[in-house]
């Protein structure tokens, strides 16, 4: 997985992390990790494109909602509580829409975050132009 991280000008102010490869368990917490640290930074919304990114596994699943559940300033789940993290994620009914939103998603990714559910909760546009455009100032 690569990551790549741009600033959009302009208010709100808006981080880019554009994902590249298979987003899985050898690479999920970095990706955690490094949107937590963004989202320190103070960006009011962090838009996460994955049109580059080629695989995603529960895992990676499991990493688009701890960033979700961090953007929105709650608690994320624990990755050491393994089945049972995963299944508060499967429980979750708290829409995440605020400060997370994916753009660019994949047709398959796209079936994976419908049969899981996990769309309904998060903000989804087709492209950047169409995200930027949903945003209203903060």
């Amino acid at each position: 997985m690569e990551l790549f991280i741009e600033s959009i000008p302009g208010f709100p102010r808006i981080t880019l992390v554009r994902v590249a490869g298979r987003v899985d368990g050898s690479n999920y917490l970095s990706l955690i990790e490094k949107a937590r640290t963004l989202l320190a930074a103070g960006p009011d919304c962090l838009l996460l494109d994955l049109q580059g990114c080629s695989h995603l596994s529960s895992a990676g699943l499991f990493a688009l909602h701890n960033i979700a559940l961090i953007a929105n300033q709650y608690q994320a789940l624990d990755h050491e509580d393994g089945w049972g993290a995963m299944k508060r994620m499967a429980d979750e009914t708290r829409e995440l829409k605020g400060r997370f939103k994916l753009i660019q998603v994949p047709e398959k990714i796209m079936t994976t975050l419908q049969v899981s559910g996990l769309s309904a909760l998060y903000e989804i546009h087709p492209d950047l132009q169409a995200a930027l455009a949903a945003l209203v100032p903060v």
